[in-house]
């Protein structure tokens, strides 16, 4: 019977560290389409076209998908090692 070499999972298709330009990008990126999602408010009223709420929607998915992503990494490397400091601090700050 094959034997397996388990080795640790690698998140670098996710960021290359919590602390990595991709990652700050990324918040950074985050942070921009909220802000551009939260200005959009207004346009929800009862009159909205059906155009314009579906282009909301989209944003949402996008901001959903970047976060996910995001806590992905977070949620990932804290549960390779729970009693790493930084791996909790980073997950409790995107929490």
């Amino acid at each position: 019977m094959p034997s397996y070499q388990q080795t640790r999972w690698s998140l670098s298709d996710l960021f290359e560290a919590h602390d990595s330009p991709d990652m700050q990008a990324a918040n950074a990126e985050l942070e921009r389409q909220v802000s551009e999602f939260e200005a959009r408010r207004a346009e929800l009223t009862p009159e909205i076209e059906a155009v314009d709420f579906l282009e909301i929607v989209h944003q949402l998915e996008s901001i959903d998908r970047l976060a996910q992503r995001i806590y992905g990494y977070a949620s990932l490397k804290f549960a390779a090692d729970t009693q790493d400091q930084v791996a909790q601090t980073f997950l409790s700050q995107v929490q």
